[in-house]
């Protein structure tokens, strides 16, 4: 006899099947050394990023209020140093780990 299960029965058992493999994997291997930790990696890009926007965004001083609404040159530029951050690390890490 066939049953039917709900359209998000299964992509939650797989969910949840990862989850308590990766905690298992987390538990036997534990943490990797501070050098090839990839949320050390991110927090080093972004502090670079951070210091390099700073250098070149000077933003100037406001004589109104209403001049910040025009005045937005260092939040795209980190946005964009995000962005490519980003993009990397889906292409590196994530997408069968070419890099």
């Amino acid at each position: 006899m066939f049953v039917e299960t709900a359209s998000w029965a299964v992509p939650g058992l797989a969910l949840m099947l990862a989850l308590l493999v990766a905690l298992a994997a987390d538990r036997w291997l534990g943490e990797p050394p501070t050098r090839w930790h990839p949320v050390v990696w991110m927090g080093h890009y972004l502090d670079y990023c951070g210091r390099w926007v700073q250098r070149h965004a000077v933003q100037q001083p406001l004589s109104s209020p209403l001049e910040s609404v025009k005045n937005y040159k260092a939040f795209w530029i980190a946005a964009l140093l995000w962005s490519v951050g980003a993009a990397i690390f889906w292409e590196c890490f994530l997408r069968f780990k070419r890099c």
